[in-house]
Formats: structure tokens, C-alpha cells, sequence
């Protein structure tokens, strides 16, 4: 019996690829651009429905105010939230002083300088509570600097050239994951990564219905559609983005969206966020001293821009992004502010 049902897997998996394999390509293919150019399978970028993209941890989804969520991206930096926060409470817990935070295209290392100066003679329940808030922002701040430095190799050095690094999609993406993520880490079960992860896919559903609600599959290749050619150059490799969205490091500190110009959005006012900051951290009394670095072309120019062989991202984000601004435009693309 067990045998015959393995045998009807296999048949239905060979039959399903011949059915969808060559959609697929054909999708990479017709639609590859940023993050579009990794669809879910099988049927490329409308194989969900309604919420199904967030619970299955892949592929777009489109909100008339958010405009594209790049669920991989979102729900990634969303586990690296919970990640690095659960890193920081533990060392903060010992009173220690050293945190890594290390991402695929740079290394990250924060020192605790100094405690607030009343730390040891706080009561518990204060501490715990300074502890918990301070892991958590860290936490979203360490996966914001992981996301701001590998969007900016992705686009100083990728493999195929500026590529889609700083897609109108991938920075609200990746900073909204983070900044909803912080609503739902939880230490009182050791920032168990499986739970986290069920609650943050609840959460990021609920925030885009209060956001108006994700559209229908259709409407994701729709709105694709409407910009192809003027947002981005489809190619099988995954294209090449025209529209930057580098909304990060302004005075505001807003994190903006860049929404389709659709028929069915006309009129609603486009969403925009708190960027991932280190208010809470400071004014809790804690001296941290963040650095970053690597060794490929968007390490190098911050550290230029820096003037120092390390990166301190308070000082050289906003450089950054004014560096990319001039840019984006020599290449002949957008910069979306």
C-alpha cells in the first residue's frame, strides 16, 4: 500500500512538471525582473490567491497602497529580525559585550560600550522589560543594515551588472518584515524560530488587510505588466530593474512604497513606514558602537564615503544614499526618494 502511494507521488510529480515546467521557464523568462523573476512554482507569479503567498512564503503580492511585497524577501529579513535580536538579548542577559551579525555580503559587529550607568541596581522587572525593547530594535536595526548592504552589492556589483539590487519592491519588502516582525518576537519561548515564524505570517496578513487587502493573482501580473519596460528589462536571468526604490537614510525617516500607477489603485495614497532606527536604544542609556565590512565594490564605497576601513551606518547611510541617487541616474535608471 505504502509503495503504491509512493508510486502515484512520482507519477504525479513527473506529470505535474510537464504540465508547468515549461510555464515556468517561460515565466523566468517573460517575467523576470527583480523580484518577480522568482515565482512560485508551478505556475510562476500566479500560482496564489488572496493571502496563500504569505502563508507559503513565496512569491508577490500586491496591495493598492503597499504596491508589490516581495513575500521571500519580507519574511527573511523578518527571521533575521528575530535572529539577531534573540543574539543581542542573550548577550545583554550576561552582560556582555560583543554581537555578530554577520549577512551574506558583509560582516557586522556591535560593541556594547557601556550599560546605563544605573543598570545593576535596577529591579528585575525593569531590566527584563529595557532588555526585551533594546534586543528587539537592535534586532530590526542589524536586519536593516543586512538589507541595505546587500541590495547595494546587488546593485555596485552584481553578477550581471546593476541587476535588480534596489528594486522598487525589494526595500519596503525587506523593511517591512523587519518592522512587523518586532510586533511578534517572542523570548519568553527562546525566540523559537518555528512559532515566530507562524505568528510574523499572521501578522504581515493582518497588517495588509488594515492596509486595504491583497489582490487577486491577476492583479499581481497585471500590475507587472503595466511597468514592464519602464520599471524594469525582463531577461531569463532575472532581469534588470529601471526604478530604484531607495527610500532610506532622509530626514523623515520614512521608508516609502513605489506603487503601480493602476486603474484600481487611482486615487488611494500610497504607504509609507518608520525606518528602522536606534532611538529606543539611546535613550535607554546604552553606548553601542555598530560596524561594518567587507571587501566587495559596496563595502569599499561606504567605507570611502566614511572615510574610516570600517563602516559606521548612522554616519555613512545617508552618504550612501546620496551616492546612489548620482548613480542610479548616470546609469540611466530612477532613484525613488
Amino acid at each position: 500500500m505504502l509503495e503504491k502511494k509512493v508510486n502515484q507521488k512520482k507519477v504525479e510529480s513527473r506529470r505535474n512538471f510537464l504540465k508547468y515546467g515549461s510555464l515556468s521557464l517561460l515565466s523566468l523568462a517573460e517575467i523576470g525582473c527583480g523580484g518577480m523573476g522568482s515565482p512560485p512554482f508551478p505556475t510562476g507569479v500566479t500560482d496564489f490567491k488572496g493571502s496563500q503567498g504569505i502563508f507559503s512564503g513565496r512569491g508577490q503580492i500586491f496591495n493598492c497602497r503597499f504596491g508589490n511585497f516581495d513575500v521571500a524577501h519580507g519574511k527573511k529579513f523578518g527571521r533575521r529580525t528575530n535572529k539577531y535580536a534573540a543574539a543581542t538579548y542573550h548577550v545583554i542577559k550576561k552582560r556582555g559585550t560583543k554581537i555578530n551579525f554577520n549577512g551574506k555580503t558583509h560582516k557586522g559587529e556591535a560593541q556594547i560600550l557601556s550599560y546605563p550607568f544605573n543598570w545593576d541596581n535596577l529591579n528585575p522587572i525593569e531590566k527584563e522589560k529595557i532588555t526585551r525593547e533594546v534586543s528587539i530594535e537592535l534586532g530590526a536595526y542589524f536586519a536593516h543594515c543586512n538589507s541595505i548592504c546587500y541590495e547595494a552589492s546587488g546593485l555596485l556589483g552584481g553578477l550581471f551588472g546593476a541587476s535588480s539590487g534596489f528594486s522598487w519592491e525589494d526595500l519596503p519588502s525587506d523593511s517591512f518584515g523587519g518592522y512587523v516582525a518586532k510586533s511578534v518576537i517572542n523570548p519568553d519561548d527562546n525566540f523559537n524560530h518555528s512559532s515566530f515564524n507562524k505568528r510574523l505570517s499572521h501578522a504581515l496578513n493582518d497588517e495588509f488587510n488594515k492596509l486595504g487587502g491583497i489582490q487577486s493573482a491577476s492583479v499581481v501580473k497585471q500590475a507587472y505588466l503595466s511597468v514592464k519596460g519602464k520599471w524594469c528589462n525582463p531577461s531569463f536571468f532575472g532581469g534588470r530593474s529601471i526604478m530604484r526604490n531607495i527610500s532610506f537614510a532622509q530626514g523623515d525617516g520614512m521608508i516609502k512604497t513605489c506603487v503601480q500607477p493602476l486603474p484600481l489603485c487611482k486615487g488611494i495614497q500610497s504607504y509609507s513606514f518608520p525606518e528602522s532606527n536606534l532611538d529606543i536604544v539611546d535613550r535607554s542609556g546604552f553606548k553601542i558602537n555598530i560596524r561594518l565590512s567587507g571587501n566587495n565594490r559596496a563595502l569599499r564605497k561606504m567605507k570611502e564615503l566614511g572615510g574610516k576601513s570600517y563602516v559606521n551606518p548612522r554616519t555613512v547611510f545617508p552618504k550612501l544614499q546620496q551616492y546612489l541617487k548620482t548613480y542610479i541616474e548616470s546609469i540611466g535608471d530612477t532613484a525613488f526618494e
